[in-house]
């Protein structure tokens, strides 16, 4: 019976990652707004700041880094803020807190009326964002089965795709609101409220998520534990709870194991194979941020001006290349668990290596 079940998806253990996953809709919506906030004439305007090819850019280039720097720093705090919390008030409480935290820094950008109440915004917004980023795929896994827990995170990543998406999107369809309206700065204004809408969503529907069940095992609230686990993983083809059964004795075992051999941070540095695993994890992660992701959704449209291309133009490009991502996301999210992560995260590489050498020999 657990045979016939185990590529049977529960469909609300499905539905909780990706109502969870909304948070990583917000903090992508967020990450990547700034790059077509920043190609929006009636920004400069409303905050005294030359435009590209006046004189004075060279201050607005360093506002503009300023807003992007303080975003990463606010979501190095939050990264960290999140691994703490995350084991000490559970992985729920920690992502309610990150939408809330998101909520008030998106707000404190959409109705900023100075500069410097952006860059606090700017800052507090990156601390959500980052809370969410490490607690969401952290929570997805630990609700997810062991067979399509691949699956069930790559969530996140369609889910990063789609708020790059609906950034570039909204930038652009906001790039026509009149220039010479009393309300301009409706066109940037109204982009960065949105998103505030997600993790509005995921707060008022709380309830429907449960506590993560091995948070509540580390907690020794196994009943409540044990209960979440049969909701998640129930199937009609299985009235007796086996498949739950095993996946909580497994849990178990993994509680008991963690016990006798209590960890500290300084663990992952201590051993030959963790610094190894650490390693690894680190240069993923460098490798995944070294391919210029964050420099073509933050200054995308500033680099398309450049290039001479003018009025929606750069815009538009920044809506098309992030909406092509979508695509890759959800091709993972058939294949990872068939394939591997391995053999997807070779062919991933080899894709954006060869795109970047195409890219420097045209650039030459």
């Amino acid at each position: 019976m657990l045979t016939n079940n185990r590529h049977i998806v529960n469909t609300y253990n499905l539905l909780v990652v990706v109502f969870v996953a909304l948070g990583t809709l917000s903090t992508a919506y967020g990450l990547a707004i700034i790059g077509s906030t920043v190609g929006q004439p009636s920004f400069y305007t409303y905050f005294n700041l030359a435009p590209q090819g006046q004189p004075g850019y060279d201050h607005t280039t360093n506002i503009i880094g300023a807003l992007n720097g303080v975003n990463s720093a606010g979501a190095i705090l939050g990264c960290l803020t999140s691994a703490w919390s995350a084991d000490a008030f559970g992985r729920k409480r920690t992502l309610l807190l990150g939408c809330l935290i998101l909520i008030v820094g998106g707000a404190i950008c959409s109705g900023s009326i100075s500069i410097g109440m952006f860059i606090a915004g700017r800052v507090v917004a990156g601390i959500g964002a980052g809370i969410l980023a490490v607690c969401v795929p952290m929570y997805q896994g630990e609700v997810s089965t062991a067979e399509t827990r691949g699956a069930m995170m790559c969530v996140t990543g369609i889910m990063y795709a789609f708020g790059y998406a609906w950034a570039g999107w909204m930038g652009f369809a906001c790039y026509f609101f009149p220039s010479d309206s009393p309300h301009a700065s409706f066109a940037w204004r109204f982009p960065l409220a949105l998103q505030c809408l997600p993790p509005l969503v995921v707060l008022a529907g709380n309830h429907f998520i449960p506590f993560s069940p091995r948070w509540l095992l580390g907690k020794d609230r196994r009943e409540e534990a044990f209960d979440v686990v049969k909701r998640l993983h129930a199937t009609p083809s299985d009235p007796d709870h086996l498949a739950a059964r095993q996946e909580f004795y497994l849990m178990e075992k993994q509680y008991e194991m963690d016990k006798q051999y209590p960890s500290r941070f300084l663990e992952i540095f201590r051993s030959a194979p963790n610094r190894r695993r650490s390693l690894v994890a680190s240069l993923l992660m460098w490798g995944d941020q070294f391919l210029g992701i964050f420099v073509m959704t933050n200054y995308g449209v500033l680099i398309y001006a450049a290039l001479g291309l003018g009025g929606f133009r750069p815009l538009l490009l920044n809506a098309c290349w992030t909406t092509f991502t979508i695509a890759g996301n959800i091709w993972t999210f058939f294949f990872v668990d068939r394939w591997g992560r391995r053999t997807l995260l070779l062919i991933g590489s080899t894709g954006c290596t060869i795109s970047l050498i195409f890219l420097a020999a045209l650039s030459a």
